[in-house]
């Protein structure tokens, strides 16, 4: 199972290829279009009629909890949870307080807001409400003043239809839980932080630091890629006009979202050096990923479509009977009654009777070992022979059996010495534990967290395999089957790296060895991974080479980021010309950073005049109302808000013509080549800002 392959007719297509899929929505795993998010004028559709509206566009969740004259009601709510949380840090509560404090946000999270966005999906039951309630009334007002809040006067609840008020009334909810989420977690990491007491200490805090700071990039970047729609799940409550891309730290990593952006748990952990710490970060992190899976994942299957793999070009291999649509895995799918089953299940029987035996323990890890060795070595040699001449399939064929019978005995053959293989080490991993004296100590939890982690890695990598590859991709098939073309994928756990089962396919091994605190489980995963590579190398790729050709991918996305990374490093060090250039392009970014923020502030300055002078001219309203006249100095505070307004925005284009201007000067600067009296072209992006 190597770079995987799956049969299909038709032309090779592009590798990656990216789905018509974010998260990902941000629905984790992939991202929305940035090129769409970013534009104002983006459009959005109703799911129940199909209602076109413009999305007008809102602060980021930074922007939003930080800036304080972007403040709603609800963020005044945040912060005043927030100064609870620090009262409570400050008043000697017992540390235990603190582990309930971020279990209960948590649960907020993943349970909370699970259970809200799984009945969102399922019935849009927020949009049916907010549809539904009665003018005038409580609700109704209280659901009216929470969006014009957060929209402003100008931009407010009339303007827009209901499933985008739902979204927005949810924004303020979720704002809240997340926010409070982090807060929560790092005041119970603060509470047991260790002392630094040696230089190891001062290294495993750097370790830490580098992970956080590769975890707040990660959701940077992921911010950047899928913007405010995908971030807050807009797409649970209505759709946009983009697609769903692999972009960023998207095609660097599968879900980032929910895999190395919560690298900053294991980063406090670094930090504190607290197994407490540990424990409550590794359950939290399990607890995010059950979200994706039972919430995020069905969702954007039922949305986008599910990402296809080889499992949707199968059908022409079940019709010639090459496989079935419920292939034996393991004991899955065993059929008890036949030959193949009977024997399987009394082989297992055999297994576990011989490690329960009193027999010494270095016989079980000789048997460990040679299950091991009959895996790798036995199977890889019958399938590279098959590669060359066919050796198992001619032999069918010369008995007058078929190309289907070889494959069909070949899949049993592999399905029986794999279940038996991992048997035998889970078997030696219970021979090999020992019950600890307390299986509520932190250094045990500490172990079972830790082993939980591994485990959940193990089977994510195992199904996402199996969905990538199908049953033939599982069982080799382009080795034996000549009759159906084949073509390369790189759907799934494939996107992000050619071979995934030489990676995380032996994350439970370790976890077991973690879990019996045993070296020697720990040796036999380690030799197991390496009789993988060598697997790989001296079976797999011949075969693909052979067989795909030109149409392999040479590298992952992750892997040929970094090498691009490296390559314009090495470009830049060795030009001084491309040096000069990029300290150009850096300054030119920066200036469109800098005439970027102050049109936003110029602009955060208008939109708080006008919500001011409408606020007065309400008050001009009532008092008309109730002193049966308007008040001359109302009005001239009226006419002063006017005059500020327009100074404001003559401040603000003159401003902004300003450094637009110098900044099309230093660009056409930089296509002037130094030194050599000829041009350099300008890169796109340069191009772009000219």
């Amino acid at each position: 199972m190597s770079e995987a392959s799956t049969p299909a007719p038709g032309p090779e297509p592009a590798a990656p290829a990216a789905p018509v899929e974010p998260k990902e929505s941000k629905l984790e795993g992939e991202g929305v279009d940035e090129q769409e998010a970013a534009q104002p004028e983006a459009q959005g559709f109703t799911y129940d009629n199909g209602q076109r509206f413009v999305i007008p566009t809102t602060r980021d969740v930074m922007s939003q909890l930080f800036v304080p004259w972007h403040w709603t009601i609800m963020q005044v709510f945040t912060w005043s949870i927030f100064s609870l949380h620090l009262f409570f840090y400050f008043s000697g509560l017992p540390n235990w307080f603190f582990i309930c404090l971020t279990l209960f946000w948590r649960g907020m999270y993943n349970v909370g807001l699970g259970y809200v966005l799984k009945r969102q999906s399922e019935t849009q039951f927020i949009t049916h409400w907010i549809a539904g309630l009665q003018p005038g009334s409580l609700q109704d007002r209280t659901v009216r003043f929470l969006v014009n809040n957060f929209l402003g006067p100008n931009n407010g609840f009339e303007k827009h239809p209901a499933p985008y008020n739902a979204w927005i009334l949810f924004r303020n909810g979720v704002d809240n839980v997340l926010a409070n989420d982090v807060l929560a977690f790092l005041l119970f990491a603060l509470r047991y932080m260790e002392t630094v007491d040696s230089g190891l200490d001062v290294l495993s805090i750097v370790v830490g630091l580098l992970l956080g700071l590769m975890s707040m990039w990660a959701k940077i970047d992921a911010h950047r890629v899928v913007g405010d729609y995908a971030w807050y799940w807009g797409d649970f409550f209505y759709g946009k006009d983009c697609e769903l891309i692999f972009g960023g730290v998207f095609n660097m990593f599968p879900h980032p979202m929910y895999t190395v952006a919560y690298a900053w748990y294991y980063a406090a952990f670094f930090v504190t050096r607290s197994a407490e710490v540990a424990i409550v970060g590794i359950v939290a992190h399990l607890c995010q990923i059950v979200f994706l899976v039972l919430v995020e994942t069905p969702h954007m299957d039922k949305i986008y479509g599910a990402e296809s793999g080889s499992i949707a070009d199968e059908s022409e291999l079940i019709r010639q009977g090459y496989v079935t649509d419920k292939e034996p895995v393991f004991l899955l799918n065993l059929d008890l009654t036949s030959a193949h089953g009977i024997s399987l299940i009394f082989t297992l029987f055999y297994v576990t009777l011989f490690h329960l035996m009193d027999l010494d323990v270095g016989w079980c890890i000789v048997h460990a070992l040679v299950w091991r060795a009959v895996y790798a070595v036995g199977c890889g040699a019958l399938l590279r022979r098959q590669s060359r001449d066919e050796f198992w399939t001619s032999h069918f064929l010369k008995q007058g059996k078929t190309r289907q019978d070889a494959f069909e005995q070949w899949k049993r053959l592999y399905n029986f010495v794999l279940t038996v293989t991992v048997t035998s080490f889970a078997m030696l991993a219970l021979r090999l534990f020992k019950a600890p004296e307390s299986y509520f100590s932190s250094e045990f939890l500490a172990r079972v967290s830790v082993s939980s982690l591994l485990f959940a890695l193990q089977y994510w990598s195992s199904t996402s395999t199996w969905h990538a590859l199908g049953a033939t991709g599982w069982y080799y098939g382009d080795f034996f089957i000549r009759d159906v073309p084949f073509k390369m994928t790189y759907a799934g756990i494939y996107r992000y790296s050619n071979n995934p089962d030489t990676i995380t396919s032996y994350a439970a091994m370790y976890g077991l060895a973690i879990l019996c605190r045993s070296k020697t489980l720990g040796s036999i995963a380690l030799v197991s991974q390496l009789a993988q590579f060598a697997f790989l190398r001296f079976v797999e790729m011949p075969h693909t080479n052979m067989l795909y050709g030109e149409h392999k991918r040479d590298d992952a996305a992750l892997w040929a980021t970094i090498k691009e990374k490296l390559r314009k490093a090495r470009q830049l060090q060795r030009d001084p010309r491309e040096r000069e250039q990029f300290v150009q392009q850096i300054k030119s970014s920066a200036r469109e950073l800098t005439i970027t923020a102050k049109e936003a502030v110029i602009e955060d300055f208008k939109v708080n005049i006008t919500r001011a002078a409408s606020d007065l001219e309400r008050v001009r309203a009532w008092l008309s109302r109730r002193r049966g006249g308007e008040r001359t100095s109302v009005r001239a505070i009226l006419d002063d808000v006017d005059k500020i307004k327009a100074q404001i925005s003559a401040l603000g284009a003159r401003l902004v013509r300003s450094d637009r201007k110098a900044s099309e000067n230093t660009d056409e600067e930089m296509l002037e080549s130094p030194g050599s009296g000829s041009e350099t072209p300008a890169s796109p992006a340069t191009k772009k800002r000219l």
